[in-house]
């Protein structure tokens, strides 16, 4: 299941629907409307096969690693004119070796 955190804005979500890729978001789908990060984890080991989508960088720990999902950081940066620019996922696996975010 590709799962998608609920600071995943709208139109993303839509676009990804509109290419025929299967999601669910928390707040919409799976759990409920404003549930805290702490408790996303634990959501995460009661599902399977699961792959979390996030922008929320308290994700991108090493010490949230596990067999039974995937995290993917989605790293964003600001132009210099104040844009936002997205960069390509960072995931986040049991075998990845991965550092804490600048």
């Amino acid at each position: 299941m590709n799962l998608l955190d609920e600071n995943i804005i709208e139109n993303q979500r839509e676009i990804l629907r509109r290419s025929g890729i299967a999601i669910r978001q928390v707040g919409y789908e799976v759990a409920h409307p404003g549930i805290k990060d702490h408790d996303i984890i634990p959501l995460l080991h009661s599902l399977r096969r699961t792959t979390f989508f996030t922008r929320d960088v308290n994700f991108y720990k090493r010490s949230l690693r596990h067999n039974n999902y995937y995290l993917v950081f989605l790293k964003q940066y600001l132009r210099q004119n104040g844009a936002t620019e997205h960069q390509p996922a960072e995931l986040v696996s049991r075998d990845d070796k991965c550092s804490e975010p600048n």
